[in-house]
C-alpha cells in the first residue's frame, strides 16, 4: 500500500523523503515502471497500479503530484483509483480538510477549490463537476513569496476574537465554499494598513477603535458589489462586512448626512432611539460603521454612548426610518449571535450565494 505523510517536518511516500521539484526517477525507483504520455506543455507520468500520475515540463523533473480519487477516462488515466492512505498532521487528508476549513485559501482568482499549505507544500483536494464528490488530490510546491499572509500579533485583550472568527469561519465555510464566486475573505490587514485607514477625523481625534483594528488584523474581507457570506443578518436585513479600508469612505457618508436645519424638521422621528445611544444628528461622529446593507443602513461601533449605554455596543442605524438602537452589547456578543444563527440554519443571506455554486 502507498502512503503519504506531510506535516510541519517531511513530505513522504513510502517512508522515503521527497521535495518539490521531484526526480522522476526516483519515483520510479520507489514505484516502479511508469506508463508516460508526452502532451504539448508536459510529460505525464502514470503509475495505473496505484491511481498515482506526475507532471514534468522538462520530462525528467517533476512539479506535482495527482492522486486519482474516482476514475476518469482520458488516455492518461490510469487503470485504477487511489487506494493508498495520505496522511496531513496524522489525519486522513480528508478528515484534515473537514478540520481546517479555515485554512483553506485560494490561490488565484476564480481558484474554485482552494488550498492547503503546510511547510512549503500545498496540496488541493478537486471536486468534480457539478458534484461534491472529490475527484482528485494535487500535490505541488508552494512558495514561500505565495504563502498566506502572516497575522500581526492580536493584543491580549482582544484575544477572543481569534476564535470567534475561526469558528465563524469553519461555519460559513461549511456552506460557502471557498470557491464560491461571492466567498471574500481574505489575509488580515497589515501595518500600513492601519497606518492608511486608522485616522478618520484628525482635528477631533476620530479613530478606527482599537478593538475593530484587532478584528480586521484577525481576518479581513475583499468589497464584493453584490453580496458577501461574511455579514450579519438582523431585523430581515442582512449587513456585509465592510473591508477594512473602506471603514473612513463609509463613515464620511455618513457624517455628510448631518444637517443642523434638517434634524430640526424631523427630530421627532428619532423619538425612538434606544436611550442607551448619544445622538443629536443623523449620526454621532463616534459611530464606526463596520457593516453596510447596500441601502443606506449601518453596523456602528460605538465610542460615545449614553449614560446608560456601554462603549463598543453595537448599533444599528437604519437610514430611512432614522432608527439607532442598540443590537448587540459588544462585538463579541454579535459574533457569537452570527455564529449561532449560522449553526441553526437560520440566516437567509446564503440562499442568492448558494444558487451560484
Amino acid at each position: 500500500m502507498i502512503k503519504l505523510i506531510l506535516d510541519e517536518n517531511r513530505f513522504q511516500i513510502n517512508d522515503v523523503d521527497f521535495e518539490f521539484p521531484v526526480n522522476v526517477y526516483a519515483l520510479r525507483n520507489l514505484l516502479g515502471e511508469f506508463r508516460q504520455t508526452v502532451k504539448e506543455f508536459n510529460t505525464i507520468y502514470i503509475w495505473d497500479e496505484y491511481g498515482i500520475l506526475a507532471y514534468s515540463k522538462n520530462g525528467t523533473w517533476v512539479e506535482y503530484i495527482m492522486l486519482m480519487i474516482e476514475k476518469t477516462e482520458f488516455d492518461f488515466s490510469p487503470n485504477k483509483v487511489f487506494k493508498g492512505q495520505f496522511w496531513v498532521e496524522e489525519q486522513d487528508v480528508f478528515d484534515y480538510q473537514e478540520n481546517n476549513k479555515n485554512k483553506l485559501f485560494r490561490r488565484f482568482s476564480g481558484d474554485t477549490d482552494g488550498a492547503f499549505e503546510i511547510n512549503g507544500i500545498g496540496f488541493s483536494l478537486y471536486k468534480k463537476r457539478n458534484s461534491k464528490n472529490v475527484e482528485l488530490i494535487k500535490i505541488f510546491e508552494y512558495k514561500s513569496s505565495q504563502k498566506p499572509h502572516e497575522r500581526l500579533p492580536v493584543e491580549e485583550k482582544y484575544q477572543k476574537l481569534i476564535g470567534l472568527w475561526e469558528e465563524w469561519v469553519i461555519e460559513t465555510t461549511n456552506i460557502i465554499s471557498v470557491g464560491n464566486p461571492y466567498y471574500n475573505l481574505i489575509h488580515g490587514i497589515t501595518l500600513e494598513d492601519i497606518e492608511k485607514n486608522t485616522e478618520l477625523d484628525l482635528e477631533n481625534h476620530i479613530v478606527i477603535p482599537n478593538e475593530l483594528v484587532n478584528f480586521y488584523k484577525i481576518y479581513n474581507v475583499q468589497y464584493d458589489p453584490v453580496t458577501s457570506p461574511f455579514s450579519f443578518f438582523r431585523n430581515n436585513c442582512q449587513y456585509d462586512l465592510l473591508p477594512f479600508e473602506k471603514i473612513k469612505k463609509e463613515w464620511e457618508d455618513i457624517q455628510s448626512m448631518n444637517d443642523e436645519d434638517d434634524y430640526e424638521a424631523i427630530k421627532d422621528l428619532v423619538a425612538e432611539f434606544d436611550d442607551r445611544v448619544k445622538a443629536s444628528n443623523y449620526a454621532n461622529p463616534g459611530w464606526i460603521p463596520f457593516a453596510e446593507s447596500r441601502e443606506g443602513d449601518y453596523l456602528l461601533f460605538d465610542t460615545d454612548p449614553s449614560s446608560k449605554g456601554n462603549y463598543g455596543q453595537i448599533i444599528e442605524l437604519q437610514n430611512e426610518s432614522w432608527y439607532r438602537g442598540v443590537i448587540a452589547d459588544s462585538l463579541e456578543e454579535l459574533l457569537q449571535n452570527e455564529i449561532n444563527a449560522v449553526k441553526k440554519g437560520q440566516p437567509q443571506k446564503f440562499d442568492f450565494m448558494l444558487d451560484e455554486e
